[in-house]
């Protein structure tokens, strides 16, 4: 539930796995039945093959003999294979944590229906966070040669990053960078979701255009500027 710590590999949920428990069992028996016929069939091999030699046995009954044993063979590895299959379609009704973590959500109940697609749990690492955002292709090369950031918490926590993932092409349609900035391992202050200011050192453009502070429209978090231009454009 909501709050509980897991390891990996933990079983979250589990799935009703009748249906694929009986599959599984099924091809397990045939495969069972094919061994028995493929001993069965080994030893006549075996046999004829001392018999073709004393000329007992023409050589079209031994031939008759190693097909015979081939099929078996064949019919085994392919019963196996499907063995496997029916095992991992088992398995799948079993689902377990991928990591150790955090249950952040739970959005289902005991014997409720579900159906392919539909989120169970919702997990977390707090050891292992991350913040993701998109800046100007210009910065992104600026933070490629210095790969730093310092992240401010909304409760004045400021936390150095000394390590930056900056990806190496830009969107197709902002023509914007994405910039990974990995979480150092703090899960006292760090949750999923939170709110965060990322600053990057990266020198100022020198193209600037100073303004009052007078002339600027605050509206919320919107900061804005009227422009005024030819009243005739």
């Amino acid at each position: 539930d909501v709050n509980d710590q897991v390891k990996a590999n933990d079983l979250l949920v589990q799935i009703s796995a009748v249906e694929q428990q009986a599959g599984a069992n099924t091809v397990q028996a045939q495969l069972n039945a094919a061994k028995a016929q493929a001993v069965a069939a080994q030893n006549t091999y075996i046999r004829y093959e001392s018999l073709v030699k004393k000329q007992y046995i023409s050589k079209q009954e031994f031939d008759r003999a190693l097909s015979e044993r081939n099929a078996a063979n064949a019919q085994v590895a392919a019963l196996q294979a499907q063995v496997i299959q029916a095992n991992q379609q088992t398995a799948y009704t079993q689902i377990r944590a991928p990591f150790d973590g955090i249950i952040s959500d739970r959005f289902i109940e005991p014997g409720q229906s579900i159906s392919n697609g539909q989120p169970l749990v919702s997990i977390f690492n707090p050891e292992n966070l991350r913040i993701e955002v998109q800046v100007p292709q210009t910065t992104a090369e600026l933070l490629r040669a210095n790969p730093v950031a310092l992240v401010e918490l909304t409760d004045g926590t400021a936390i150095n990053v000394k390590e930056l993932i900056v990806f190496p092409s830009a969107d197709g349609e902002s023509h914007s960078v994405k910039v990974r900035i990995p979480l150092p391992k703090n899960a006292a202050v760090l949750k999923p979701g939170q709110v965060a200011k990322v600053i990057f050192d990266v020198p100022a453009s020198k193209a600037l255009v100073y303004i009052p502070k007078s002339a600027v429209w605050q509206r919320g978090e919107l900061s804005a500027v009227y422009v005024v231009t030819d009243k005739n454009i």
